[in-house]
């Protein structure tokens, strides 16, 4: 069982103020009771008990007892964690229906192509990398230079994409690297010989379509693989310019058109 102060702290994440959350308490406890029986327990000021209740009345959390003097009762915590969950699923949809309608309605659309994204920290680049791949609907190129930056995720979202359909080619110059990406199925492997990145911190190469891309180095100087940097674009001139380079370098090195 946890303390009173995390309940607390958790009903008002679930959308209580500290005063709702507080004579809700208070009145689980005491089962009913009077504004002064709820100020005395729960530590509200008994003027503002009468006010927090109407609030938790509307919320249907509890309910008034007309006598003399008033008397408030709580539902059970079974019933009102169901009223909690279903208010907050209403302003989920609510707030996210909202959010898919006016999204980007005031971006100007002529400096869409000016679009290039930055991150920083090894999880944040596996987790747009991933989401990149998710994306994928033709072709896939991804490229490391170390296991460490091919995590499981990374390769759970290659297979996956693999499995429907997407032709899916990792390139690399670490045999560790390909032996991983061997492993997958429907992944093609195709060997560096590195020559090229001999002076380059080098980090993660991953090209989506045509039209994505995302490019990653390694901090100069920094041990840990977390000082990881990238950036990456999509559907912008700058993508299109660094894959027409990209796919120029793989028809000279691998003769592939």
């Amino acid at each position: 069982m946890g303390s009173e102060s995390a309940a607390v702290d958790a009903l008002e994440r679930l959308g209580l103020t500290s005063y709702e959350a507080r004579v809700f308490v208070a009145l689980q406890k005491l089962g009913s009771g009077t504004a002064r029986e709820i100020a005395q327990v729960s530590e509200v000021p008994r003027s503002q008990v009468y006010t927090t209740a109407e609030s938790l009345e509307e919320r249907g959390l509890i309910e008034e007892q007309r006598a003399t003097p008033i008397e408030f009762r709580t539902v059970g915590p079974g019933e009102a964690r169901e009223k909690l969950a279903e208010r907050r699923r209403d302003d989920e949809r609510r707030a996210f229906e909202y959010l898919a309608a006016v999204e980007h309605s005031l971006q100007d659309q002529s400096d869409a192509s000016a679009d290039i994204w930055t991150l920083r920290g090894r999880d944040s680049v596996t987790r747009r990398v991933t989401h990149l791949l998710d994306e994928a609907d033709d072709r896939v190129v991804f490229g490391t230079a170390s296991v460490e930056l091919f995590p499981t995720a990374v390769r759970d979202a290659l297979a996956g994409v693999a499995t429907d359909g997407v032709r899916v080619v990792v390139v690399s110059r670490d045999p560790d690297v390909l032996a991983l990406a061997e492993s997958l199925p429907n992944v093609d492997c195709w060997p560096l010989d590195g020559s090229y990145v001999d002076d380059v911190e080098g980090g993660r190469l991953l090209a989506v379509d045509g039209e994505t891309i995302l490019l990653s180095v390694l901090g100069a100087g920094i041990e840990q693989f977390d000082e990881e940097h990238a950036l990456w674009s999509s559907g912008t001139q700058f993508a299109t310019v660094l894959l027409q380079l990209l796919d120029g370098w793989f028809d000279r090195e691998l003769a592939v058109a």
